[in-house]
Order: C-alpha cells, then structure tokens, then sequence
C-alpha cells in the first residue's frame, strides 16, 4: 500500500512538472503584456531584463509581517483589479514615482488623518477642511510631479529628434539613433527610450514599443512623432528630414507658450487669488474670533450658503483657467 502511495505520489508530480514546463520567451511575453496593460499604457517593470520586485515570502525572511505590511497587503487586494487602481499606477509611473497604488493610498488616507488630528487639536470646526486637504494633497502633488516631468520631456524632445535626424543621416538605424538618445539625454528621456529598447529587445514589435511610449508620457508632440515613424516604417520616406521639421515646429510651439504664459501672468494670479482668498479670509476670522463662523456649519441656512459660495467659487476659476489657458 505504501509502495502504491509512493508511486501515485511520483507519477502526479512527474505529470505536474510536465505541464508546468518552461514557457518560451513569446508565450512569457505574451502574459506579460496581458497582464500589465492599463488604458493607454503599461508598466513596463516586470518585462525581463527589469528587476522584479521581490516576493515577501519567498525572501527567506520567516519572521513577523510588520503592520505596515500587512496593511499594504490588504490595501493591495482590496483593490487589485479596480478601474481606479489602474489609473493611480499609471498616474505613478509618468510621475516616475516609486510607489505601488496600494502604498499611495494608504499614504493619502494617513495624510487625512494627520489633517483631522491637527483639527481636533486645535481647530474642531475646521476638522472638514483639514480632512479634505489631507485626502486631496498628495493627488496635487502627483498632479505636480506628472506635470512637471512632463513639461521636462517636452522641452528635451526637440534635442531627441535633432539626435536622432543626425544619426540616420551618418548611417545609423533607428534602433542604434534611440540608444544614442537612452545614453546621451538626460531624464526622463534617457529613461522612456532605454524602457523602448528593453521591450525591442524582448521581441516587442517597435510599433507597439512606440504606442507604449505614448500611453506612459501623454504628450501630443510625441504622439506627433510617434506618428510620423509608424508612417514611414509603412510607406518609406526620409524620416531624418521630418524629423527635423517635427522638431522645428515643437521649438516654434515651445517658444510661443512661453510668450503666452508672459502674458497671461497677471490672470493666473488672479486665478490663485480667488482661489486661496475666501480659505484664507475663513481661517483667519476662526483665529481671530473662534465660534464667528460657527453658524455656516452649524445652521442648515449656513449650509446652503457655504454650498452655494463653494460652487460659485468653482464656477469662477474655471473660467478663469479656461481664458488663460490657449491651445497652441
């Protein structure tokens, strides 16, 4: 009977490993790419040739989970899969922060309760306010980071294309012209062409490497020329002399946004007049006089009125954004 365990036991694992054999590198990559794509783009870490992060069980570490990690962890499966997990990873990756969804959330929601602490120590009737600036803080500074990077790709864009035009002019391919710019340029450009070359190297088609490009920066100048090479990899062309004109326009739209934001410096201010004024005017009079506004949140009148002041408040400096914002 043993015997006959035994050989059970050896015949289902030797079935086992049989269908768990080694997957080849297009099935791998195949799964891959399932796996990982999020609306227009997709993080691009666990590709081969990139690090994976380690597994927490697998480390040989057989000590206590931390709080911290057991709260990541039940974060982490609370919303894997969710629309808006997605969209936050996404965000983090053109923001080139290192950071999961799951991480970013607990973060916000430690922010929140740090700004209701703060409240109830020393201002309970602002306890709304603080909470709200806690929870919204680290999306404005995401929103920031986002676009500040982006602003520094666009500005580096034009030197790529001038690279790039050079190096098909003395011979290169355009594989060898983006490893030039991964090597030369700066961040973040070096860092989205090097990800480009990874994913052509692991038998990524490049039209699909170019349109993961665009989904991870959002920008339209590179959707502009990401175009431009998709076409001329189809019908042919000299794609070092559009290039140049490419990279000659965007220095034209660069030149005149920042002509546009000269003049239009005195409306962005009024912008963030109107929109920290009445904040500010409120906390004062709380410090000045505390219980003066008490009846805007106390009294189902105030409410209105609060309500009503608030959505005035966002009706105006949307239209003030909208005029100072031109497309170009």
């Amino acid at each position: 009977m043993l015997i006959a365990a035994l050989i059970v036991t050896a015949v289902a694992l030797v079935m086992s490993l049989m269908e768990r054999a080694p997957e080849s590198v297009e099935q791998r990559l195949k799964r891959l790419v399932t796996q990982r794509k999020t609306l227009a783009g997709f993080v691009t870490r666990d590709l081969p040739g990139e690090p994976m992060n380690p597994d927490p069980d697998s480390d040989g570490k057989q000590g206590k989970v931390s709080a911290r990690d057991a709260l990541l962890k039940a974060v982490e499966q609370a919303t894997l899969g969710r629309r808006f997990t997605n969209k936050l990873e996404v965000r983090l990756q053109r923001a080139d922060w290192k950071w999961k969804p799951a991480e970013f959330m607990v973060a916000q929601g430690v922010a929140a309760g740090v700004g209701l602490g703060l409240a109830l120590i020393s201002s309970p009737g602002l306890w709304w306010l603080l909470g709200a600036l806690g929870w919204v803080g680290p999306h404005i500074l995401l929103a920031r980071a986002e676009k500040s990077r982006l602003k520094l790709f666009e500005q580096q864009l034009p030197d790529v294309l001038a690279i790039i035009a050079n190096a098909l002019r003395s011979g290169y391919s355009f594989l060898q012209a983006m490893e030039v710019v991964s090597r030369e340029m700066p961040d973040p450009v070096a860092k989205e062409f090097s990800l480009v070359l990874r994913e052509s190297r692991v038998n990524i088609p490049m039209d699909d490497a170019l349109s993961n490009l665009v989904g991870r920066v959002k920008s339209a100048d590179l959707d502009l020329v990401v175009t431009a090479v998709l076409i001329q990899r189809q019908v042919g062309g000299n794609l070092s002399d559009v290039l140049d004109k490419i990279g000659g326009t965007i220095k034209e739209r660069i030149k005149l946004l920042g002509e546009i934001r000269t003049l239009t410096t005195q409306g962005r201010m009024s912008g963030w007049i109107v929109s920290i004024l009445p904040i500010g005017m409120a906390v004062v009079f709380h410090l000045i006089s505390p219980g003066y506004l008490n009846p805007l949140w106390q009294n189902p009148v105030g409410w209105i009125l609060v309500f009503a002041g608030v959505t005035m408040q966002g009706i105006g400096i949307l239209i003030i954004k909208n005029m100072v914002n031109l497309e170009v």
